[in-house]
């Protein structure tokens, strides 16, 4: 038998399956961002909670201070 050499040049291939995952990843991410909005938001949500208890308590306790 006889042997033969063959080169193949695979990049244009490993690039275009590159960008095919990163395709697939990005509609793989879209039923995710409701998601994430809401848990954001209930982080601003827990913020603003404490930052109204905080002002509560400081008017709260200003007459007491100022005496």
């Amino acid at each position: 038998g006889q042997t033969a050499k063959i080169d193949v040049d695979t990049r244009g291939a490993v690039s275009a399956l590159l960008q095919l995952s990163i395709a697939v990843a990005g509609v793989a991410a879209i039923p995710a961002i409701p998601v994430l909005a809401a848990g954001i938001g209930s982080i601003a949500a827990a913020a603003t909670a404490a930052g109204a208890g905080i002002g509560a308590l400081g008017a709260a306790a200003a007459p007491a201070i100022l005496d």
